[in-house]
């Protein structure tokens, strides 16, 4: 699920956009909402927003310098650009900032929207595919030759694996895909499988720790610490939609 930000001055603009669309339906969570530029990039160090949706002209900072400094931080995310003006300059400036898109809020209408959403979520999934590097996928296959019985649970020679929160054992979840999922062509389906592997791996890596790596496109293998070195609440893996996940525990005793 991408997080998306809508940053705009009009309340009623916000709550408008809110309740235009089933934002979940399109792979997007809205996460977070700001009234002016310098709201926004506080929300951004403290969250992790993918999409932001903002306003051109809004009191103090304006969305073009917004999305300036959003782009210094983080060039990966997606911009999306509002205005209440049809005006030619602001909407190439927008596109030189590396803008997805540029909606007219006068004339917009659910289904410019929802295509927006479309291609900005494409854009986000096609970004992920690229990650996965050649090196990648050789750290894939090298994790996956460590599930080996003769290496698990011995002490294999990976320099993670060797520290402190991995001294009480690990545990291996699982994230498989059902045998009963709709599937669409094999491309789709590999960036659809890599972006959930990227928000796997963003989601786990911030408080659990651990090692994220894939077996052919149809599981997601989460190698982590028994002893998390920040623990919270434990994780309790269940199925859901077109995903299964179960957890073992591994003693390095």
């Amino acid at each position: 699920m991408w997080n998306l930000m809508v940053v705009e001055d009009e309340t009623i603009v916000r709550i408008g956009l809110r309740y235009m669309l089933k934002w979940e339906s399109f792979g997007v969570h809205w996460k977070a909402e700001a009234s002016n530029g310098e709201e926004a990039l506080r929300i951004m160090d403290k969250e992790e927003i993918h999409i932001v949706m903002t306003d051109i002209r809004m009191p103090g900072m304006d969305g073009l310098e917004l999305a300036r400094q959003i782009k210094q931080r983080n060039p990966q995310v997606e911009l999306l650009f509002l205005s209440g003006y049809d005006n030619f300059s602001y909407a190439k400036e927008a596109l030189r900032l590396g803008a997805a898109d540029y909606l007219h809020k006068p004339t917009m209408d659910e289904e410019e929207v929802a295509g927006t959403l479309r291609k900005v979520v494409t854009r986000l999934e096609e970004t992920q595919a690229v990650k996965q590097s050649p090196a990648e996928e050789d750290r894939s296959e090298y994790l996956l030759s460590l599930l080996d019985k003769y290496t698990i649970p011995g002490r294999p020679s990976l320099p993670e694996l060797e520290t402190e929160p991995y001294r009480e054992g690990y545990v291996l979840t699982v994230i498989r895909k059902r045998e009963d999922a709709v599937c669409d062509d094999a491309e789709s389906e590999h960036l659809r499988f890599l972006s959930v592997r990227y928000l796997v791996d963003e989601f786990v890596s911030k408080d659990w720790g651990g090692l994220v790596f894939h077996r052919h496109f149809r599981e997601i293998l989460w190698l982590a610490p028994a002893a998390p070195p920040h623990p919270r609440a434990p994780i309790r893996w269940t199925e859901a939609g077109t995903w299964r996940a179960c957890g073992i525990r591994f003693s390095s005793r």
